[in-house]
């Protein structure tokens, strides 16, 4: 049996908070001396108490935990629904993050009182590119490049199935006519070797083959994948064009 003190220390949690668990029936004392009202607690009482601050912070309210507790989830269950909660809260810094470099650029654009300047900016051209490529409609804008990389693994797995091979190059189609936040259509697209031949059967996917056609000129610079970066580069790109006289 440990003194409340030391139940406290061990499990991390404050005596403030065991006295409140007791009086809501989540977790009273293993044994109370009646002489002298102090409380004690056994170490089998820890998985319950870990449970309960588990389900906590997952979001429950007390009185839903105590409701929760009454069917004792299990070991697998719990994790599970850990699991869940630690994906979304990636999302949630993700996200967060994503905002944060938005910032940055709009302070970088304000700043520059004009269309950033893109000095590595060439003129380039295209082959025709024979192409595997896969597209979805993406829940909110933020979740773009998480749903591009799963779209990339997805198609590459659907390659070596089907005994295709990739020259290691990938694409991001954007098919959009203007900007959303919401419901954003994408398309990844993984470039073919060019002796890649078509198999006479292919394994059931939304994989589609095709060949995007040649491009005599487009305008091309080299940036890092952030949105920043991308954001800076296409307003930089834009600028060259005109400034080119290119349309």
């Amino acid at each position: 049996m440990l003194k409340i003190g030391d139940f406290s220390k061990l499990a991390q949690v404050t005596v403030k908070t065991l006295h409140h668990y007791e009086q809501m029936g989540l977790l009273r004392p293993a044994w109370i001396d009646r002489f002298t009202g102090y409380r004690y607690y056994s170490l089998q009482q820890l998985p319950r108490l870990n449970r309960i601050l588990a389900l906590k912070d997952l979001g429950f309210s007390l009185e839903e935990v105590s409701r929760l507790l009454e069917h004792e989830p299990g070991l697998e269950q719990l994790r599970a629904m850990l699991q869940e909660k630690q994906a979304e809260l990636q999302r949630r810094v993700t996200s967060e993050q994503r905002r944060l470099e938005m910032v940055a650029v709009r302070l970088n654009a304000i700043e520059s009182e004009g269309v950033p300047s893109l000095p590595d900016a060439a003129l380039k051209s295209s082959p025709a590119l024979p192409v595997a490529s896969r597209r979805a409609v993406v829940p909110s804008v933020d979740r773009v490049p998480e749903r591009s990389d799963q779209l990339y693994h997805a198609i590459t797995a659907w390659l070596a199935l089907a005994h295709l091979r990739s020259s290691g190059q990938w694409l991001a189609l954007h098919n959009n006519p203007e900007y959303s936040e919401r419901a954003v259509p994408i398309e990844t697209a993984v470039v073919l070797t060019a002796n890649a031949s078509q198999p006479a059967s292919l394994p059931t996917s939304p994989v589609t083959l095709r060949t995007l056609p040649a491009v005599p000129e487009l305008a091309c610079a080299v940036v890092s994948r952030r949105p920043g970066e991308l954001l800076h580069a296409y307003a930089g790109l834009y600028g060259w064009v005109e400034a080119s006289g290119y349309q």
